[in-house]
């Protein structure tokens, strides 16, 4: 069974980093995306590997000028991930089950903070949507805003 998950980590120090280590391995997640890290690109690979030292990581660092707003990890054992698009607000990553070769994709999203930018959001995600037609397809999202007004500080 294949078990992705996502966490809004809101952050980068190594009380964070100690906060992951223990969910990942006690849920045996196989797939790991860390939303809003703000880990700065060049150190990605190193901070990760005190995570979960085995897996192989990858982010969006690289599109966003203060760090990486999506992480994603995964247990190069069990599957193979590859990013098919991405930008500054989501990842679509291919997923493959090297036992049975069974294919998820994901879409792993961090909404910006600025409304004006979440219309190319929904125009990423629905021309997303168009290419998945009948594959399974999963999205992990921190949308950054609350439903009501009264549900925020």
């Amino acid at each position: 069974m294949l078990s992705v998950t996502s966490w809004s980590i809101r952050g980068n120090h190594s009380l964070k980093q100690e906060e992951v280590r223990p969910v990942v391995n006690e849920n045996n997640f196989i797939v790991f995306a860390i939303l809003e890290t703000y880990v700065d690109v060049s150190v990605v690979y190193e901070t990760c590997r005190k995570v979960c030292h085995r897996w192989k990581w990858t982010s969006n660092g690289i599109l966003y000028d203060k760090g990486s707003h999506v992480i994603l990890g995964w247990n190069d054992d069990i599957v193979d991930a590859m990013v098919i698009a991405q930008n500054n607000q989501v990842m679509h990553v291919h997923v493959n089950m090297k036992a049975d070769n069974k294919a998820l994709f994901c879409s792993l999203v961090y909404v910006d903070k600025y409304y004006i930018d979440h219309r190319a959001l929904w125009m990423n995600l629905n021309m997303h949507s168009l290419l998945m037609k009948v594959k399974p397809w999963v999205l992990l999202v921190d949308f950054n805003v609350s439903l009501n007004p009264e549900d925020h500080c």
